[in-house]
This record gives structure tokens, C-alpha cells and sequence, in this order.
């Protein structure tokens, strides 16, 4: 286990990293990723990319390439598969929209968060979806990056059509 670590994020004025705007004064606390109390009303300028054990014909950057009409799917039979999502840098983040597949449905996934990619905090505990849009809001965090784990899939792999992070 490790203990959370106390840090304070203290902006005036637009910041280039998105934790804070408009001149507000924004303090966190790191645990697993950092809460933020407001995010803002903005989106992610860096664009995002995606690692996962996938098939060769649908990579995990198919998830994250603005088209719902692709898709990501794991290697067959993978073990509760996990597709992770790097923004590029620290962003304020509160809200995520997944796409997937009919075909693919039901599944059982969940959603983390992660600032530095070894230490996750859960935004979406395992929920088993049945639609093949699903909107996640959770509390304001500064994060880097964002973990989907597939406890159960309809189909022997998994598979996201799309992810789409905004504040």
C-alpha cells in the first residue's frame, strides 16, 4: 500500500497544464490522482494516445483517433483486459464519454485515473454497461492518464469504439 502524499497546487491565472483558470486559486491533495475542488469549462489541447495488448487490425489508438467508427480490441481471451489512455500531461479532468461496440455488449468495465501511471485512483467502479454510449462524471482530479479494465465481456476480448475526456 501506498500512502497518499500531500501536495498543494496553488495557480493565479490561466495555467498552460489546465489546473487552473480565470484567476481562481485551485488547492489539491494527491491521493492516487488529484482532486481539484473545479476544473473549468475547457478542453484537452494535447492529443491523447492509447497502449494496450491489442489485435493487430484494431489498435488501442483506434480508441482515441475521433472516430467511433473504428475500434480497439485486446488480444482473444485476455484476462480482464485494460486499455490505457496517456493525455500527454497533467490535466483537470471531471467528465468521459465511452463508446462501444453493440456487438460487444453487455460488458462489466470500470474507469481509474492516475497522475503518474503507477498509483490509480477509481472513477467508475466495475458497472456493467448495456448501452453503447456511457457518460462518467466523477469528482474534479488532476490526472495524466486513464485506465479501462473489461472484467467481462460479451465476446472473448475487449474492445472501446471511443473515448472522449473533458473538463
Amino acid at each position: 500500500d501506498t500512502e497518499p502524499v500531500a501536495t498543494e497546487i496553488v495557480c493565479e491565472g490561466v495555467c498552460s497544464e489546465g489546473a487552473c483558470i480565470q484567476g481562481e486559486r485551485k488547492r489539491a491533495q494527491l491521493q492516487n490522482a488529484i482532486a481539484l475542488s473545479y476544473c473549468g469549462e475547457y478542453e484537452f489541447e494535447t492529443p491523447l494516445t492509447a497502449f494496450a495488448s491489442s489485435l493487430t487490425a484494431y489498435p488501442a489508438t483506434q480508441a482515441v483517433d475521433q472516430k467511433r467508427e473504428t475500434h480497439w480490441f485486446s488480444e482473444p481471451h485476455a484476462l480482464s483486459p485494460q486499455l490505457v489512455i496517456d493525455i500527454g500531461e497533467g490535466k483537470c479532468m471531471d467528465f468521459a464519454t465511452l463508446f462501444f461496440f453493440i456487438k460487444d455488449l453487455p460488458l462489466t468495465a470500470s474507469l481509474d485515473a492516475s497522475i503518474d501511471g503507477a498509483i490509480w485512483k477509481e472513477i467508475l467502479p466495475p458497472t456493467v454497461i448495456t448501452e453503447q454510449k456511457k457518460d462518467i462524471s466523477f469528482e474534479p482530479l488532476y490526472a495524466r492518464y486513464l485506465r479501462l479494465t473489461q472484467t467481462m465481456t460479451a465476446r472473448e476480448y475487449g474492445q472501446l469504439s471511443e473515448i472522449v475526456v473533458s473538463t
